[in-house]
């Protein structure tokens, strides 16, 4: 008999607005990685940037030497690739293309398959530090200039973003597969994996939105509210 908490019942074929919402994706996802501005506002970092390696201060819109995991921009870095972000995004990018296979049928892309659930395990490992990056957004320096907890309207962006990559991650095939597939005690995984249509789509474009949200902040088109400076423009941060 059916289980039924892991029957996929979405209906997931490709028709023209999955071809065209994929294809705005690779776009927009190409096009992030070549930046290496605006990027960072006060204490947020756009996940598209996450984990942030290398920083060069001097950019607009860069982050501090303090947010980036090993510090300032190294001379060595090779000038073909414009930032450490530009491989980042290979791995969303592979990992959606190839979670697509599961809707073709496995038979006939297996590569991409494969591909999917290696990604799987990159995908798994940069979980954290979106989450570290999400926490990190709730210390900030106040009027005083003093670093105290608080929250933004950025800092629920870059929350609701870690939790929506994170649920599509642990509700996809592979990771469905790698647990134990229809085992009851996976019965979390299930609930998620019935739902992973709706998720992908849900967190593909909120992860698009959480990096417009912060380029819009960092250059100065837009204001954060937050509990630091009130209506805080990003030269007040």
């Amino acid at each position: 008999m059916a289980n039924p908490p892991t029957d996929r019942a979405d209906n997931a074929r490709f028709g023209p607005g999955v071809v065209v919402g994929l294809a705005f994706f690779v776009v927009y996802m190409v096009w992030a990685g070549l930046q290496t501005e605006y990027f960072s506002a006060g204490p947020y970092v756009s996940p598209a940037f996450v984990p942030l390696f290398y920083v060069d201060p001097t950019a607009h819109g860069s982050a501090s030497i303090e947010q980036a995991l090993l510090g300032r921009w190294p001379r060595w870095w090779p000038d073909f690739i414009p930032s450490p972000s530009f491989l980042i995004v290979v791995v969303p990018l592979a990992f959606r293309g190839g979670g697509c296979c599961y809707y073709r049928g496995e038979m006939r892309v297996l590569s991409l398959l494969y591909l999917h659930r290696a990604t799987l395990y990159i995908g798994l490992a940069l979980l954290p530090f979106l989450f570290y990056e999400a926490f990190s957004s709730l210390y900030w320096f106040d009027m005083s200039g003093e670093k105290v907890l608080g929250i933004g309207v950025g800092s629920g962006v870059l929350f609701v973003n870690a939790m929506l990559l994170s649920a599509n991650t642990l509700g996809c095939n592979a990771w469905r597969h790698l647990v134990g597939g229809r085992l009851e005690k996976w019965s979390f995984t299930a609930w998620l994996n019935a739902r992973h249509l709706q998720l992908a789509w849900i967190s593909l474009y909120w992860f698009l939105f959480s990096d417009v949200y912060v380029r819009l902040v960092s250059m100065g088109l837009i204001a954060d509210l937050n509990t630091w400076h009130g209506v805080t423009w990003v030269g007040a941060f």
